[in-house]
């Protein structure tokens, strides 16, 4: 009875052994990001339409952001940020890509914590840092009605925790500044006293 008993513990003890060494690690796996296609808080350019005095901003082709992260980094370096690009079709994001092939972020171990800004920024340490210029360019939508050109201000932010279990990371951006569209008319003529 005890070798039975024996063999039915080490029997256990190597089949528990054998279940944990199959469980892949995701440690040093490129971390996946996506975003919300459905809320328009996270895109870089005018949809033309307002809905509940909010109007929707679209992602453009090619768009590009940078993530940091407190637990994630580039592989073979300390470096714990990377940019991305954006897929775009008709205004909502397809696909999110290193935007410089073999730099990404590669999960650690445990609870990461990201942070994304729009456009691309200047990472300083763990911040992520970004300029709203005082004077900014405006591009012509269509007559007479000009608009900032969002690819170079339309600074947004994102954040998420996430293990590396969960993927892909959803980044849910908010802009950093409201928009405001002022309408210019001339004056009514003046009445005419007789």
């Amino acid at each position: 009875m005890k070798k039975l008993s024996g063999m039915l513990l080490l029997a256990a003890v190597l089949f528990a052994s054998c279940e944990r060494q199959e469980q892949p690690s995701l440690q040093g796996k490129a971390v996946k990001f996506a975003t919300s296609s459905v809320s328009v808080n996270t895109k870089t350019s005018y949809q033309g339409e307002v809905q509940d005095g909010i109007e929707a901003i679209l992602w453009d082709n090619g768009d590009t952001f940078t993530v940091w992260s407190d637990k994630a980094s580039v592989a073979g370096s300390s470096q714990q940020w990377a940019d991305y690009k954006v897929k775009a079709e008709g205004g909502a994001a397809t696909a999110i890509y290193p935007a410089k092939e073999g730099v990404e972020l590669q999960w650690g171990e445990g609870l990461h914590h990201f942070y994304a800004l729009y456009p691309a920024g200047e990472v300083e340490g763990s911040r992520l840092c970004a300029n709203i210029p005082s004077f900014q360019r405006t591009i012509e939508a269509e007559g007479n009605v000009f608009l900032p050109n969002l690819s170079e201000y339309g600074n947004m932010a994102a954040s998420a925790e996430a293990n590396p279990s969960e993927a892909p990371v959803k980044l849910l951006s908010n802009p950093m500044f409201t928009t405001l569209v002022p309408t210019v008319s001339p004056a009514p003529p003046a009445a005419c006293v007789v």
